[in-house]
């Protein structure tokens, strides 16, 4: 499963989707025909595989064969003079048998030709429909388990418990469908079928055992791993002899069709039993009665099962073909129920996350069906012509109505969703977003734990929080300055280490700890204990720098629900802003502490030059590099590049008037609500409007910001650029460089209605061969000795020069070339650009 981790949530959920989509086909195959096309048809007759065709076994007494005459020991050659014998196989007798007789209308009667000590007859026999309970039943449990795997597994795909559970109800959808065979009624046997349908029962079956080794509580003992796949390996082994040895391919050995009818009992009852037994260890009182739920489950299905077995396995109860003795059969769904039911009860998943999106695909789906609709009205109304022009040109402009709405659809549908469906939901998120804008402008580490403390009990209702704090130099400054009253928010830091530590060792993301989460990591038992102790059930690590400083560890919400993955997203950005926030903060200290301006400026410029990618991350079809080249004084100048995933990146350059700690304070402010605003917005325009309206009220009256940015998207290959008050784009496709000059004004300078409507966005496209430069000021403006300025003209010249070269070679040459050009003038101004080669 270790392999299914390096997969994003998307990409799981993608397969998860696909899997399940592909289950349900092979399930709704047979149940198609078995309710329409080939529904059962019976003759009160048990009967074998032979190779003229089908020796009858037994005669139902009473039953509309033995009225007919039928008797044991004859064999059934044809049935409306159409020969049941396979030439491929005798396993095929069976099929073609039921294939023959569901196309025989109801109250007619079929004649079959039999052979009674070798002479042959035609006996006429009053077949009829029969509702073949125990299929349905064992259907409507595969569906069932599926369904329920697929809310696990799509809530939590990262989880192991979830995608093992996952895989339980995917193979146990494919094998109950044609469980003891029955599926065969409806279905021609072949190759494909047989292989999805066998391998389905026997990974459920050894999926299920195993599935109880891990959860409620995992099992562990020495050679674990080795014993478990050898033990699954012998099962699958003599499972799948069995089954070959039940289809007749190798000789009849009773003991093999004994192995083939045990071992599913064997191997459900085995995980039962250590179910049971993992119940009976746990005190987890919210744990316990999830649990509890799932024990009546099996206690309820067991009965169901052993009676199935006994009656239609083993046939050591005596019935006949009444549905009635069918019926308790049904009690065998109380199993997959009991997981669904308690799973909704005690909201153990994020089922709302899947029920809203199902909300929002409905919206969006209705809001298709009434324009597709609205626009055939029309047309008809408005064109003449034949039907096929009509429904061409309708399907053409229904094509581009969704292509220019779906996200402006999908958003209102969203909110719509939240809205009127998930209220308190909405409110708390509304409540946290406004705070985490106010996040980076709080300048006092203790007033920000405090009100971030305050805030997030208040509108998620969390029952206790506290902060781990990694790095000395903050976990100094707010113990001096926290309030002995809030002592409880920081937690124990010389017993808490290690803990959090080790579960932030790998990765960067937040952990959830509910009691069977925290079972599955690697921790000790003892650190396993601290963090029970401190009743945490989320950790949201906090990363400044990529360096782990500590974490915000919540509680169990008072309503009882499960943490949900938008819940989890929010405290990442509360996170990222409560970082931004820490940063702010500490640098406003040192900024206070410091006497001499030098100083300042030094600490400030380090700070700048942090706050810029380290490393530029890799886009297929992309050549990405930068240059920041600070002043001696502390300018505004930066340049961002965001990977929002694959083949999507954003860049950016922005220059803060002004010079000094304020620009620089005021670029970390700008930088942080772009971070923030890019995780919400992917338009460049969007990004800009947002941060303008953010940042408004922010600076003071003297101060702007101006800043392109441009989205590359390398799924259309195309750019989008927008930029506000910055110098344009200069970029080359076809060996001329030109300017893109894209309306646009400064940030902070004017409201939103003013800023939006001179805000424009340009899309180009993606060319092989093309360069796209991105600069600040300083670089044009920068002057030598003779106070002429660098200018345009010599960066079109070393770009034209040099646009075969590697990316990090133009940009050496830039900055040899303005280097050399300003002699022994003074840099007035950071120079800071951007290179992008397709």
């Amino acid at each position: 499963m270790r392999i299914l981790n390096k997969l994003s949530e998307n990409t799981l959920r993608t397969l998860i989707i696909t899997l399940t989509i592909y289950c349900v086909i092979l399930i709704g195959i047979p149940l198609f025909k078995a309710i329409f096309t080939n529904p059962l048809t019976t003759d009160d007759l048990r009967k074998e595989v032979v190779d003229e065709g089908l020796i009858i076994l037994d005669v139902l007494p009473g039953g509309v064969s033995d009225k007919a005459g039928l008797k044991t020991g004859d064999t059934i050659l044809a049935v409306n003079n159409i020969r049941i014998a396979s030439k491929e196989n005798s396993i095929y007798n069976f099929n073609n048998y039921h294939t023959i007789l569901s196309e025989i209308q109801p109250g007619t009667k079929a004649v079959y030709t039999i052979i009674r000590k070798g002479i042959p007859l035609n006996v006429e026999v009053q077949v009829y429909r029969y509702f073949h309970l125990i299929f349905f039943t064992f259907a409507a449990l595969g569906l069932s388990f599926m369904f329920i795997g697929f809310l696990v597994g799509y809530s939590r795909p990262k989880e192991l418990i979830s995608q093992i559970f996952f895989l339980l109800g995917f193979t146990g959808g494919l094998g109950m469908i044609s469980y003891m065979g029955t599926v065969h009624y409806y279905l021609i046997i072949n190759v494909f079928y047989l292989i999805n349908y066998n391998l389905g029962q026997i990974l459920f079956f050894l999926l299920f055992l195993y599935f109880f080794t891990i959860y409620p509580t995992k099992y562990e003992f020495k050679y674990r791993k080795t014993l478990l796949l050898s033990f699954n390996i012998l099962i699958f082994t003599l499972f799948e002899i069995g089954f070959f040895d039940g289809l007749g391919v190798l000789p009849r050995i009773s003991l093999l069709l004994a192995i083939f009818y045990y071992l599913p009992a064997s191997t459900v009852l085995l995980g039962i039993i250590l179910f049971i037994n993992s119940y009976r260890k746990i005190k987890e009182q919210k744990l316990r009665k999830s649990l509890r739920i799932v024990f009546w489950g099996f206690i309820i299905g067991g009965v169901g099962f052993v009676y199935f077995l006994l009656a239609f396995v083993y046939r050591i109860i005596p019935i006949d073909m009444n549905p009635l003795y069918r019926l308790p059969n049904i009690i065998i769904l109380a199993i997959p129920f009991s997981f669904g039911f308690s799973i909704f009860k005690y909201r153990i998943l994020d089922t709302e996350f899947i029920i809203k999106r199902g909300v929002v695909f409905g919206i969006i789906t209705v809001f298709t069906v009434i324009a597709y609709l609205i626009i055939a009205f029309i047309i008809k109304s408005i064109f003449s012509g034949t039907d096929l022009i009509q429904s061409q040109f309708a399907n053409v402009l229904i094509i581009i109505l969704v292509v220019l709405t779906f996200d402006y659809v999908n958003n209102r549908a969203k909110k719509i969703a939240d809205k009127f469906l998930y209220r308190e939901r909405y409110n708390y998120r509304k409540s946290l977003l406004d705070f985490t804008k106010e996040l980076p402008y709080l300048n006092n580490l203790t007033q920000i734990i405090e009100r971030l403390d305050a805030s997030v009990k208040d509108t998620m209702g969390i029952t206790n929080i506290n902060f781990w704090i990694n790095d000395y130099e903050y976990l100094e400054i707010i113990e001096k300055n926290l309030n002995p009253e809030k002592g409880e928010l920081l937690a124990d830091r010389e017993f808490r280490n290690k803990a959090y530590s080790m579960l932030y060792e790998y990765d960067a993301e937040p952990k959830i700890l509910y009691e069977y989460n925290l079972r599955e990591t690697e921790l000790p038992e003892d650190l396993k204990n601290t963090i029970r102790k401190d009743k945490v059930v989320l950790s949201v690590p906090i990363f400044i720098k990529d360096k782990l400083i500590g974490a915000i560890n919540f509680g169990e919400k008072l309503s009882g629900k499960a943490f949900s993955e938008e819940d989890i997203d929010l405290l990442k950005t509360l996170a990222l802003q409560t970082a931004i926030a820490f940063e702010n903060a500490r640098l406003q200290i040192q900024e206070i502490q410091k006497k001499q301006i030098d100083e300042e400026l030094n600490i400030a410029k380090k700070i700048q030059l942090g706050l810029l990618p380290k490393e530029i991350e890799k886009i297929k079809g992309l050549e990405i590099c930068g240059s920041s080249m600070p002043a001696k004084y502390i300018g505004g100048d930066f340049f961002d590049l965001i990977k929002i995933d694959e083949n999507r990146m954003l860049v950016i350059v922005a220059d803060v008037s002004g010079k000094g700690i304020p620009a620089a304070l005021y670029m970390s402010n700008v930088q942080a609500v772009l971070k923030f605003a890019s995780n919400i917005f992917k338009s460049p325009r969007d990004i800009l409007i947002e941060i303008n309206k953010q940042i408004l009220d922010k600076l003071d009256r003297q101060s702007f910001v101006t800043m392109i940015i441009a989205l590359f998207d390398r799924n259309i290959n195309k750019i989008f650029i927008s930029r506000a008050g910055h110098n344009p784009l200069l970029y080359s496709a076809n060996e001329k460089f030109e300017f893109l000059k894209g309306k646009g004004i400064g940030l902070g300078l004017e409201k939103n209605s003013i800023f939006e409507s001179n805000l424009e966005e340009v899309e180009l496209e993606l060319k092989q061969d093309g360069i796209f430069f991105f600069y600040s000021d300083g670089l044009t403006e920068a002057m030598n000795t003779k106070r002429e300025e660098y200018g345009t003209e010599r960066i079109i010249e070393i770009l034209s020069e040099n646009r075969k070269e590697p990316c990090e070679e133009i940009v050496k040459k830039i900055e040899s070339d303005v280097t050399k050009f300003r002699g022994g003038a003074e840099q007035n101004d950071d120079i800071t650009f951007v290179i992008v080669k397709t």
